[in-house]
Protein backbone atom coordinates (compact mmCIF):
# COMPACT_ATOMS: atom_id res chain seq x y z
CA UNK A 1 0.00 0.00 0.00
CA UNK A 2 1.38 3.38 -0.95
CA UNK A 3 2.21 5.64 1.92
CA UNK A 4 -0.34 8.35 2.49
CA UNK A 5 0.85 11.75 1.41
CA UNK A 6 0.81 14.37 4.11
CA UNK A 7 -1.76 17.07 3.48
CA UNK A 8 -0.30 20.16 1.91
CA UNK A 9 -0.27 23.28 4.04
CA UNK A 10 -2.73 25.83 2.80
CA UNK A 11 -1.02 28.71 1.04
CA UNK A 12 -1.75 32.10 2.51
CA UNK A 13 -3.69 34.41 0.28
CA UNK A 14 -2.31 37.79 -0.81
CA UNK A 15 -5.24 39.39 1.02
CA UNK A 16 -4.13 37.81 4.32
CA UNK A 17 -0.57 39.00 3.83
CA UNK A 18 -1.87 42.44 2.95
CA UNK A 19 -3.97 42.52 6.10
CA UNK A 20 -0.96 41.66 8.25
CA UNK A 21 1.07 44.36 6.55
CA UNK A 22 -1.66 46.95 7.12
CA UNK A 23 -1.98 45.96 10.79
CA UNK A 24 1.79 46.12 11.24
CA UNK A 25 1.86 49.60 9.73
CA UNK A 26 -0.96 50.70 12.04
CA UNK A 27 0.90 49.39 15.06
CA UNK A 28 4.16 51.04 14.01
CA UNK A 29 2.68 54.50 13.55
CA UNK A 30 1.19 54.57 17.04
CA UNK A 31 -1.45 51.88 17.36
CA UNK A 32 0.50 50.20 20.14
CA UNK A 33 -0.02 53.24 22.37
CA UNK A 34 -3.74 52.46 22.53
CA UNK A 35 -3.17 48.91 23.82
CA UNK A 36 -2.39 47.68 27.29
CA UNK A 37 0.75 45.62 27.60
CA UNK A 38 -1.31 42.44 27.78
CA UNK A 39 -3.23 43.58 24.71
CA UNK A 40 0.01 44.19 22.84
CA UNK A 41 1.24 40.72 23.78
CA UNK A 42 -2.00 39.21 22.49
CA UNK A 43 -1.81 41.09 19.18
CA UNK A 44 1.85 40.26 18.56
CA UNK A 45 1.15 36.60 19.27
CA UNK A 46 -1.36 36.28 16.42
CA UNK A 47 1.17 35.35 13.73
CA UNK A 48 4.81 34.32 13.32
CA UNK A 49 5.74 37.55 11.54
CA UNK A 50 4.62 39.66 14.51
CA UNK A 51 6.25 37.33 17.05
CA UNK A 52 9.58 37.74 15.25
CA UNK A 53 9.34 41.50 14.70
CA UNK A 54 11.84 43.07 17.09
CA UNK A 55 10.80 46.61 16.19
CA UNK A 56 7.16 46.03 17.12
CA UNK A 57 8.05 44.25 20.36
CA UNK A 58 10.41 47.00 21.45
CA UNK A 59 7.90 49.69 20.50
CA UNK A 60 5.32 47.98 22.70
CA UNK A 61 7.90 47.69 25.46
CA UNK A 62 8.72 51.39 25.21
CA UNK A 63 5.02 52.22 25.49
CA UNK A 64 4.54 50.06 28.59
CA UNK A 65 4.71 51.17 32.21
CA UNK A 66 8.12 49.74 33.06
CA UNK A 67 9.74 49.47 29.63
CA UNK A 68 10.87 53.13 29.54
CA UNK A 69 12.94 52.56 32.69
CA UNK A 70 15.03 49.70 31.32
CA UNK A 71 18.76 50.49 31.12
CA UNK A 72 18.20 53.82 32.94
CA UNK A 73 19.85 52.58 36.19
CA UNK A 74 16.87 53.82 38.20
CA UNK A 75 14.62 52.19 40.80
CA UNK A 76 12.43 50.67 38.09
CA UNK A 77 15.20 49.32 35.85
CA UNK A 78 14.64 45.57 36.00
CA UNK A 79 17.73 44.87 33.88
CA UNK A 80 20.02 46.53 36.42
CA UNK A 81 22.07 44.01 38.39
CA UNK A 82 22.86 46.61 41.05
CA UNK A 83 19.65 47.55 42.93
CA UNK A 84 19.48 51.35 42.99
CA UNK A 85 16.66 51.57 45.50
CA UNK A 86 17.43 53.94 48.38
CA UNK A 87 16.87 51.84 51.48
CA UNK A 88 16.23 52.77 55.08
CA UNK A 89 12.71 54.16 54.63
CA UNK A 90 10.85 50.99 55.65
CA UNK A 91 9.24 50.77 52.21
CA UNK A 92 9.41 47.43 50.51
CA UNK A 93 8.74 48.69 47.02
CA UNK A 94 9.56 51.99 45.37
CA UNK A 95 9.26 52.90 41.71
CA UNK A 96 11.24 55.50 39.82
CA UNK A 97 9.63 58.92 40.02
CA UNK A 98 11.53 60.28 37.03
CA UNK A 99 10.22 60.73 33.50
CA UNK A 100 12.15 59.18 30.65
CA UNK A 101 11.41 60.70 27.23
CA UNK A 102 10.05 58.47 24.51
CA UNK A 103 12.03 60.11 21.69
CA UNK A 104 14.93 57.69 21.26
CA UNK A 105 13.71 55.05 23.68
CA UNK A 106 12.97 52.41 21.04
CA UNK A 107 16.36 52.91 19.40
CA UNK A 108 18.11 52.69 22.78
CA UNK A 109 16.27 49.52 23.76
CA UNK A 110 16.94 47.99 20.39
CA UNK A 111 20.65 48.80 20.56
CA UNK A 112 20.88 47.40 24.09
CA UNK A 113 19.15 44.06 23.55
CA UNK A 114 19.30 43.48 19.82
CA UNK A 115 22.23 41.09 20.22
CA UNK A 116 20.02 38.80 22.26
CA UNK A 117 16.88 39.43 20.24
CA UNK A 118 18.59 38.29 17.05
CA UNK A 119 19.07 34.80 18.45
CA UNK A 120 16.86 32.31 16.61
CA UNK A 121 15.99 30.43 19.77
CA UNK A 122 13.55 32.99 21.11
CA UNK A 123 11.57 35.92 19.82
CA UNK A 124 11.27 39.51 21.01
CA UNK A 125 7.66 38.83 21.92
CA UNK A 126 8.89 36.50 24.67
CA UNK A 127 10.61 39.40 26.42
CA UNK A 128 7.44 41.45 26.05
CA UNK A 129 5.32 38.62 27.46
CA UNK A 130 7.67 38.22 30.42
CA UNK A 131 7.53 41.94 31.26
CA UNK A 132 3.73 41.73 31.06
CA UNK A 133 3.67 38.78 33.47
CA UNK A 134 6.02 40.59 35.84
CA UNK A 135 3.73 43.63 35.86
CA UNK A 136 0.70 41.41 36.49
CA UNK A 137 2.06 39.10 39.20
CA UNK A 138 5.43 40.24 40.56
CA UNK A 139 4.91 43.99 40.95
CA UNK A 140 1.66 43.60 42.98
CA UNK A 141 3.39 41.10 45.27
CA UNK A 142 6.22 43.58 45.87
CA UNK A 143 3.77 46.40 46.58
CA UNK A 144 1.63 44.32 48.95
CA UNK A 145 4.51 43.01 51.04
CA UNK A 146 4.32 44.16 54.67
CA UNK A 147 7.49 45.32 56.36
CA UNK A 148 9.08 42.83 58.74
CA UNK A 149 10.90 44.13 61.80
CA UNK A 150 13.04 41.89 63.96
CA UNK A 151 16.42 41.68 65.62
CA UNK A 152 17.57 39.55 62.70
CA UNK A 153 16.99 42.35 60.19
CA UNK A 154 14.41 44.71 58.71
CA UNK A 155 13.23 43.87 55.20
CA UNK A 156 13.19 47.25 53.52
CA UNK A 157 13.22 46.80 49.73
CA UNK A 158 11.98 44.42 47.02
CA UNK A 159 13.19 45.08 43.49
CA UNK A 160 12.17 43.06 40.38
CA UNK A 161 15.00 41.87 38.14
CA UNK A 162 15.19 40.36 34.63
CA UNK A 163 18.44 38.98 33.16
CA UNK A 164 18.63 37.74 29.52
CA UNK A 165 21.00 34.80 29.87
CA UNK A 166 21.94 34.08 26.26
CA UNK A 167 23.82 37.32 25.70
CA UNK A 168 25.77 36.68 28.91
CA UNK A 169 27.37 33.50 27.62
CA UNK A 170 30.89 33.84 26.19
CA UNK A 171 31.05 33.19 22.44
CA UNK A 172 32.73 29.84 22.94
CA UNK A 173 30.04 28.81 25.39
CA UNK A 174 27.31 29.93 22.98
CA UNK A 175 28.64 27.54 20.36
CA UNK A 176 29.02 24.73 22.89
CA UNK A 177 25.58 25.27 24.39
CA UNK A 178 23.84 24.09 21.25
CA UNK A 179 20.15 24.85 21.08
CA UNK A 180 19.52 27.45 23.83
CA UNK A 181 15.80 26.65 23.85
CA UNK A 182 16.68 24.05 26.48
CA UNK A 183 18.37 25.81 29.37
CA UNK A 184 20.12 23.35 31.66
CA UNK A 185 21.73 24.06 35.00
CA UNK A 186 25.10 23.90 33.26
CA UNK A 187 24.24 26.58 30.69
CA UNK A 188 22.61 28.76 33.36
CA UNK A 189 25.67 28.40 35.57
CA UNK A 190 28.00 29.43 32.74
CA UNK A 191 25.88 32.47 31.85
CA UNK A 192 25.67 33.73 35.44
CA UNK A 193 29.33 33.04 36.14
CA UNK A 194 30.12 35.26 33.16
CA UNK A 195 28.38 38.10 35.06
CA UNK A 196 30.10 37.49 38.41
CA UNK A 197 32.43 34.68 39.46
CA UNK A 198 30.53 32.09 41.54
CA UNK A 199 27.15 33.76 40.80
CA UNK A 200 26.10 30.80 38.66
CA UNK A 201 27.71 28.26 40.99
CA UNK A 202 25.68 29.56 43.91
CA UNK A 203 22.41 29.87 42.00
CA UNK A 204 22.50 26.37 40.51
CA UNK A 205 23.55 24.74 43.79
CA UNK A 206 20.40 23.11 45.15
CA UNK A 207 21.96 21.51 48.24
CA UNK A 208 19.86 22.61 51.26
CA UNK A 209 22.97 22.33 53.44
CA UNK A 210 24.43 25.30 51.55
CA UNK A 211 21.30 27.46 51.84
CA UNK A 212 21.82 30.93 53.26
CA UNK A 213 20.11 31.13 56.66
CA UNK A 214 17.64 33.96 57.19
CA UNK A 215 14.15 34.38 58.57
CA UNK A 216 12.83 35.39 55.16
CA UNK A 217 14.54 32.31 53.73
CA UNK A 218 13.05 30.04 56.37
CA UNK A 219 9.61 30.82 54.95
CA UNK A 220 10.67 30.97 51.29
CA UNK A 221 12.35 27.56 51.29
CA UNK A 222 9.32 26.03 53.02
CA UNK A 223 6.88 27.09 50.28
CA UNK A 224 5.81 24.17 48.11
CA UNK A 225 3.22 23.58 45.42
CA UNK A 226 0.13 22.25 47.17
CA UNK A 227 -2.04 20.94 44.31
CA UNK A 228 -2.31 20.50 40.56
CA UNK A 229 -3.86 23.96 40.23
CA UNK A 230 -0.54 25.49 41.21
CA UNK A 231 -1.57 26.80 44.63
CA UNK A 232 1.25 26.95 47.16
CA UNK A 233 1.53 26.65 50.92
CA UNK A 234 4.23 27.32 53.48
CA UNK A 235 4.95 24.20 55.52
CA UNK A 236 6.73 26.31 58.15
CA UNK A 237 3.62 28.44 58.77
CA UNK A 238 1.33 25.41 58.66
CA UNK A 239 3.43 23.37 61.08
CA UNK A 240 3.69 26.23 63.56
CA UNK A 241 -0.08 26.79 63.53
CA UNK A 242 -0.76 23.06 63.90
CA UNK A 243 1.80 22.74 66.70
CA UNK A 244 0.29 25.68 68.59
CA UNK A 245 -3.23 24.29 68.13
CA UNK A 246 -2.09 20.91 69.44
CA UNK A 247 -0.40 22.61 72.39
CA UNK A 248 -3.58 24.55 73.23
CA UNK A 249 -5.68 21.40 72.89
CA UNK A 250 -3.34 19.43 75.13
CA UNK A 251 -3.18 22.32 77.56
CA UNK A 252 -6.99 22.45 77.81
CA UNK A 253 -7.16 18.71 78.43
CA UNK A 254 -4.49 19.14 81.09
CA UNK A 255 -6.51 21.93 82.73
CA UNK A 256 -9.67 19.78 82.70
CA UNK A 257 -7.82 16.87 84.31
CA UNK A 258 -6.36 19.16 86.94
CA UNK A 259 -9.77 20.61 87.78
CA UNK A 260 -11.31 17.12 87.94
CA UNK A 261 -8.64 15.91 90.36
CA UNK A 262 -9.20 19.00 92.51
CA UNK A 263 -12.92 18.29 92.62
CA UNK A 264 -12.20 14.73 93.75
CA UNK A 265 -9.93 16.06 96.49
CA UNK A 266 -12.61 18.48 97.69
CA UNK A 267 -15.22 15.73 97.64
CA UNK A 268 -12.95 13.49 99.72
CA UNK A 269 -13.12 16.11 102.48
CA UNK A 270 -16.90 16.02 102.33
CA UNK A 271 -17.07 19.57 101.03
CA UNK A 272 -19.32 20.62 98.19
CA UNK A 273 -18.00 24.12 97.57
CA UNK A 274 -14.41 25.16 98.04
CA UNK A 275 -15.40 28.82 98.16
CA UNK A 276 -16.82 28.38 101.63
CA UNK A 277 -15.75 25.02 103.05
CA UNK A 278 -17.31 24.26 106.45
CA UNK A 279 -14.01 22.86 107.76
CA UNK A 280 -11.91 23.50 110.77
CA UNK A 281 -8.89 25.70 110.24
CA UNK A 282 -6.48 22.75 110.27
CA UNK A 283 -8.52 20.69 107.80
CA UNK A 284 -8.99 23.71 105.54
CA UNK A 285 -5.21 24.23 105.43
CA UNK A 286 -4.65 20.57 104.59
CA UNK A 287 -7.16 20.83 101.74
CA UNK A 288 -5.59 24.04 100.44
CA UNK A 289 -2.14 22.46 100.50
CA UNK A 290 -3.46 19.43 98.61
CA UNK A 291 -5.08 21.61 95.95
CA UNK A 292 -1.86 23.60 95.52
CA UNK A 293 0.07 20.35 95.21
CA UNK A 294 -2.26 19.14 92.45
CA UNK A 295 -1.92 22.47 90.62
CA UNK A 296 1.87 22.27 90.82
CA UNK A 297 1.90 18.68 89.52
CA UNK A 298 0.06 19.73 86.38
CA UNK A 299 1.56 23.21 85.99
CA UNK A 300 4.99 23.39 87.62
CA UNK A 301 5.59 26.76 85.93
CA UNK A 302 2.53 28.16 87.68
CA UNK A 303 0.91 29.27 84.40
CA UNK A 304 -2.39 28.06 83.09
CA UNK A 305 -3.57 28.37 79.47
CA UNK A 306 -5.17 31.76 80.06
CA UNK A 307 -1.83 33.09 81.30
CA UNK A 308 0.08 32.19 78.11
CA UNK A 309 0.24 34.44 75.05
CA UNK A 310 0.65 33.02 71.57
CA UNK A 311 4.32 33.98 71.70
CA UNK A 312 4.71 32.08 75.00
CA UNK A 313 3.13 29.02 73.42
CA UNK A 314 5.30 29.34 70.32
CA UNK A 315 8.44 29.58 72.45
CA UNK A 316 7.51 26.44 74.36
CA UNK A 317 6.74 24.49 71.20
CA UNK A 318 10.14 25.43 69.74
CA UNK A 319 12.18 25.05 72.94
CA UNK A 320 10.78 21.60 73.69
CA UNK A 321 11.44 20.60 70.03
CA UNK A 322 7.97 19.11 69.76
CA UNK A 323 8.17 20.01 66.06
CA UNK A 324 11.26 20.04 63.84
CA UNK A 325 10.63 23.11 61.73
CA UNK A 326 11.89 22.71 58.15
CA UNK A 327 14.02 23.62 56.35
CA UNK A 328 16.27 24.99 59.10
CA UNK A 329 16.72 22.79 62.17
CA UNK A 330 18.43 24.55 65.03
CA UNK A 331 21.91 23.28 64.14
CA UNK A 332 22.00 25.25 60.86
CA UNK A 333 22.12 28.67 62.43
CA UNK A 334 18.64 29.87 63.39
CA UNK A 335 18.36 29.96 67.15
CA UNK A 336 15.11 29.43 69.02
CA UNK A 337 14.66 33.19 69.32
CA UNK A 338 15.19 33.60 65.57
CA UNK A 339 12.54 30.99 64.82
CA UNK A 340 10.12 32.62 67.25
CA UNK A 341 10.56 35.96 65.47
CA UNK A 342 10.15 34.27 62.09
CA UNK A 343 6.83 32.76 63.19
CA UNK A 344 5.41 35.41 65.53
CA UNK A 345 2.92 37.72 63.78
CA UNK A 346 4.29 40.62 65.83
CA UNK A 347 7.36 40.76 63.58
CA UNK A 348 5.46 40.54 60.30
CA UNK A 349 7.09 37.49 58.72
CA UNK A 350 3.96 35.27 58.53
CA UNK A 351 2.01 38.12 56.89
CA UNK A 352 4.93 38.81 54.58
CA UNK A 353 4.94 35.13 53.65
CA UNK A 354 1.24 35.18 52.75
CA UNK A 355 1.19 38.46 50.83
CA UNK A 356 4.64 38.51 49.25
CA UNK A 357 6.58 35.25 49.31
CA UNK A 358 3.80 32.83 48.41
CA UNK A 359 2.38 34.78 45.41
CA UNK A 360 5.91 35.40 44.12
CA UNK A 361 7.05 31.81 44.46
CA UNK A 362 3.83 30.57 42.87
CA UNK A 363 4.60 32.73 39.83
CA UNK A 364 8.17 31.42 39.63
CA UNK A 365 7.15 27.77 40.04
CA UNK A 366 4.54 28.09 37.30
CA UNK A 367 6.73 29.92 34.79
CA UNK A 368 10.31 28.77 35.41
CA UNK A 369 12.23 25.57 34.83
CA UNK A 370 13.88 25.79 38.25
CA UNK A 371 14.11 28.36 41.04
CA UNK A 372 16.46 29.18 43.88
CA UNK A 373 17.23 31.67 46.64
CA UNK A 374 20.76 32.91 47.21
CA UNK A 375 22.60 35.64 49.04
CA UNK A 376 23.54 38.25 46.42
CA UNK A 377 27.05 39.42 47.28
CA UNK A 378 28.01 41.22 44.07
CA UNK A 379 26.87 44.75 44.93
CA UNK A 380 29.26 47.65 45.58
CA UNK A 381 28.67 49.43 48.88
CA UNK A 382 28.16 52.69 46.99
CA UNK A 383 24.84 51.31 45.72
CA UNK A 384 23.37 51.66 49.21
CA UNK A 385 22.38 55.23 50.00
CA UNK A 386 21.90 54.81 53.74
CA UNK A 387 23.38 56.75 56.64
CA UNK A 388 26.14 55.25 58.72
CA UNK A 389 27.58 51.80 58.22
CA UNK A 390 25.88 50.32 55.15
CA UNK A 391 28.01 47.17 55.37
CA UNK A 392 25.08 45.76 57.32
CA UNK A 393 22.88 45.67 54.23
CA UNK A 394 22.09 42.17 52.98
CA UNK A 395 20.50 41.32 49.64
CA UNK A 396 18.94 37.98 48.73
CA UNK A 397 17.91 37.04 45.20
CA UNK A 398 14.85 34.83 44.67
CA UNK A 399 14.51 33.95 41.02
CA UNK A 400 13.90 31.32 38.39
CA UNK A 401 14.91 30.62 34.80
CA UNK A 402 12.20 30.73 32.12
CA UNK A 403 12.21 28.25 29.21
CA UNK A 404 13.10 31.16 26.87
CA UNK A 405 16.30 31.91 28.77
CA UNK A 406 15.54 34.75 31.17
CA UNK A 407 16.39 34.78 34.83
CA UNK A 408 13.56 36.68 36.52
CA UNK A 409 12.77 37.32 40.14
CA UNK A 410 13.21 39.85 42.93
CA UNK A 411 16.06 41.33 44.94
CA UNK A 412 15.09 41.32 48.63
CA UNK A 413 17.12 43.84 50.64
CA UNK A 414 17.43 43.62 54.42
CA UNK A 415 18.99 46.22 56.67
CA UNK A 416 20.53 44.53 59.68
CA UNK A 417 19.76 46.06 63.05
CA UNK A 418 22.58 46.31 65.57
Amino acid sequence: MAAQRAPRRARRSPEANGGEHALAQTLRIGGLHFLTLRGAVAVLSTCAAFRSDAQLALSALAASRHGPHLFQHCNSDWFDLIPRRIVGENELFSECGGFHTHGELVARLQAAVQGALDRPAWRPSQLLALVSQMETFVVPACKNAPVSLSSYGDLVASIPVVIPLWERLPDAQKEAAGDPKVWTRISVREALNAIHPSFGDNFTNQDPANAFVSQFGAHWDSIRQADVKGDVECSLCMMSVEAMDQFKKHRKEWCDQCDAEKEDAIASFGVGDIADPPLAAGAAQVLEDRLNEIEHEYFPDGERDEDLSDRDILERVIDTKQVKFPPFPQETGLSSDDLVEALDDTYGYPGQCRLFSQPLKRFLLQNCRFTNRIKYDWIPKSAFNVPGDYSHMRVELVAGVTPSGFLCGVFVATQMTL
